[in-house]
């Protein structure tokens, strides 16, 4: 016969008193990164082109389907602060971003997979899907293919072309 299981019930100084094993953690989730200029919990963000049909489209479903509680916020480029979050107009015209919570970028492919595990926990599974080896390499030239041919998607117009489309980072 197993022993019964028993929990220590709480004590004061648990998440965060005095000699609580987790106090050093949760001290350093209270600081404010060292990149924060003012903006205190800045959101992850979804930056995509706003100024491209086929984008703008479908950046909207995300806070509809994927992240209807808002854990990350969905925003044109057009509208941000680019250097504060480590990006360029270049790169936010050529492929989605996704900056987290620590300024990682990821872009296009890799940025769509950090998006999933960043929305609803039903989304999470398809994020891990799309960052597996095999499948991350597919999911680029998807990407790629799709970003190339924007213009001729639905939502999209002559103003979505991109002149050229680079290689993405893991592809």
């Amino acid at each position: 016969m197993r022993p019964a299981l028993q929990i220590e019930p709480p004590r004061a100084g648990i998440y965060g008193g005095h000699g609580d094993k987790w106090e050093g953690v949760v001290q350093a989730a209270r600081r404010s990164p060292p990149w924060d200029a003012g903006l205190v919990n800045t959101p992850p963000v979804l930056v995509f082109d706003g100024d491209c049909g086929f984008c703008t489209t479908s950046a909207g479903l995300v806070p509809r389907v994927v992240d209807r509680r808002g854990r990350y916020a969905v925003r044109p480029w057009q509208q941000l602060d680019l250097a504060a979050l480590g990006l360029t107009a270049e790169q936010c015209t050529v492929a989605v971003q996704f900056v987290d919570g620590d300024l990682r970028v990821s872009s296009g492919a890799a940025a769509v997979a950090a998006a999933l595990r960043a929305g609803a926990p039903g989304w999470w599974p398809a994020g891990m899907v799309l960052d597996l080896p095999g499948v991350r390499w597919v999911a680029a030239r998807v990407y790629a293919w799709v970003a190339a041919h924007r213009h001729t998607l639905p939502g999209g117009t002559p103003a979505c072309a991109v002149p050229s489309c680079p290689r993405q980072p893991g592809a």
